[in-house]
């Protein structure tokens, strides 16, 4: 009776065979997996920066921007030279009565019907100073228009176009008895008719 014996030589050699054909497959595999992923990520990454670019168009395209010309005066700064940071508030205020009236109203037509708008919220932040007798641009457009409030938005420019100060302001409609009350008809309907430009 014949006893069949593995010989060990073969065995061992099949064995090698089948891990030399196994791992290209295998390294292959995770490659092809990890490009998967990479492509996948990538996918969203351009979604999301389309969609971003789109919103940034349409905001920017369907809002009225309007530049108020500033020249920093010289009781407007410090002892450096630099525009004291509660000269922005003051331009903000020009950029906006400057505003309402390209947009067809006026701020002082406004109050003499007894519709006064309050600042209720100002937010600032610096991001270059501004000199003595530097030429300024304050671009200003609207964030936002409501029955009773009305936000803005401001951009503080040098004539390099260097981009100094970002600024928001939020206002409510008052009555003379400082009691909130709606913007005036005519008034609402310019600053919608002015976001939509």
């Amino acid at each position: 009776m014949l006893e069949r014996v593995n010989n060990p030589v073969n065995e061992s050699g099949r064995a090698e065979e089948r891990i030399r054909f196994r791992l290209p497959l295998r390294i292959t595999y995770y490659v092809l997996r990890i490009t998967y992923y990479v492509l996948r990520i990538t996918h969203y990454v351009l979604l999301i920066t389309h969609y971003s670019l789109l919103i940034t168009h349409y905001s920017l395209r369907t809002t009225m921007i309007h530049p108020t010309p500033i020249r920093v005066r010289y009781s407007e700064t410090d002892q450096m030279g630099i525009a004291h940071h509660t000269s922005y508030a003051a331009w903000f205020e020009v950029a906006r009565i400057d505003f309402l009236e390209a947009a067809g109203s006026s701020y002082k037509s406004m109050e003499e019907r007894g519709f006064l708008l309050a600042v209720i919220e100002l937010n600032i932040r610096y991001r270059k100073p501004a000199l003595f007798d530097e030429r300024l641009t304050v671009r200003s457009w609207l964030n936002s228009v409501k029955p009773v409030k009305v936000a803005f938005q401001y951009e503080v420019v040098n004539e390099a176009g260097d981009l100094l100060t970002e600024g928001t302001t939020v206002l409510g409609c008052l009555n003379r008895e400082g009691r909130p009350q709606g913007l005036p008809k005519d008034v609402l309907e310019l600053l919608m008719k002015a976001m939509e430009e």
